[in-house]
């Protein structure tokens, strides 16, 4: 015997329901997924920010540790230049002594405060 309208019409309905309820639970199943999704690409986006700033960050170091290299190399080549420029004036300076020396008399030699000149006291 087929069912009978009523019958029929329930199942209808609850078929329906379970249609329904079905696509639902798609539709939730898709937007969870979506939003995992979205979740992981911004994850994804803010490691890609964080790398990036750390690289930055990183050539900025390694900037900064190459001008102070620099800095350091070029004090260093200054002060070479100076203890070079210093040495050559000590040199040139030991020349020009030992060129101009005077001629300093020996003691046998050397006048002494009365010798050679006579004070009023001694022509008597």
């Amino acid at each position: 015997t087929p069912p009978s309208q009523p019958d029929y019409l329930e199942l209808q309905k609850q078929e329906e329901r379970r249609l329904q309820e079905q696509q639902e639970k798609k539709l939730q199943e898709e937007k969870r997924l979506q939003e995992e999704k979205r979740l992981q690409e911004e994850r994804r986006l803010q490691e890609e920010k964080r790398r990036q700033e750390l690289e930055l960050k990183l050539e900025e170091e390694q900037l900064k540790r190459q001008q102070e290299q620099q800095r350091l190399q070029q004090l260093e080549e200054e002060r070479q230049r100076a203890e070079a420029e210093a040495r050559e004036r000590e040199l040139a300076d030991e020349k020009t002594r030992s060129s101009s020396k005077p001629i300093t008399p020996t003691s046998s030699q050397a006048i002494s405060p009365t010798n050679g000149i006579r004070s009023p006291a001694s022509q008597r």
